[in-house]
Order: C-alpha cells, then structure tokens, then sequence
C-alpha cells in the first residue's frame, strides 16, 4: 500500500511539474499578428547627408603678401568724419552701433541710447 501511494504521489508531482511548465509555455509563448511586428522606433527623410566643412580659404596673394589694402591715421579724431558706420540689420535710432576713436584706433564702442555693447553687424566704411 505504502508503495501505491509513493507512486501515486510521484506520479501527481510528475504531473503537476508538467501542467506549470505546460502554463509557463503559453505564458510566455509570443503571440504572432500585426500588433507584434517591429516597426522602426525614427525613420528618417531620404535627405543626402550634411556635408561637412571644408578648409578655410586661403586669403587673396595680395593679402598674403603684406600688401596693405588700407591705412588711416587716427590720431587726430577729426579723421573719422571722413567715415560712414553701416548697420546691416535694420534697428531703430536709438539701437545703431557707435563707434569712435580710442588711442588713434577706431573702435566700435556701443549702441547710441542704451549704451550697451552692440551685437549686431556693423561695418566702418571709407569712401
């Protein structure tokens, strides 16, 4: 009798290992269908790559040379009335880059109101 029941035991364990390792297959077993295709997560545009940076430009031969394009003597500041300062954004009076001579150099120094360092572009130009 003892033996009928040691096998009777063996063989309900033998079936339980079978029904969980059975549950643990569907469970983990992946279901097919549209919903589990592998869609790319970013697609991107057939744009040609960015193309990179090439060297810097060599300057002209006469600038390499040491040939001086031009030269104007500020120690006297009556010199820079002979100047034309050009914003080349649009900006309002009160925003317009001001230059002026320091120590015989022209340099630009600020915006006419506020008095603040000017960020935008500005050229001195002499006729």
């Amino acid at each position: 009798m003892k033996r009928k029941r040691s096998n009777m035991s063996a063989l309900v364990a033998v079936l339980a290992v079978v029904l969980v390792l059975g549950a643990a297959a569907l469970l983990l077993r992946t279901p097919t269908g549209v919903a589990q295709e592998q869609q790319p997560l970013l697609e991107y545009p057939d744009y040609p790559p960015t193309p990179t940076i090439g060297p810097n430009p060599t300057p002209a031969p006469g600038l390499a040379s040491g040939v001086e394009v031009a030269r104007e003597d500020f120690s006297n500041p009556a010199a820079f009335a002979a100047w034309t300062v050009v914003d080349l954004e649009f900006v309002l009076p009160e925003g317009r880059s001001v230059w002026e001579v320091d120590g015989g150099r022209l340099a630009q120094a600020y915006t006419a109101a506020a008095r603040n360092p000017n960020t935008l572009e500005t050229v001195a130009l002499h006729p």
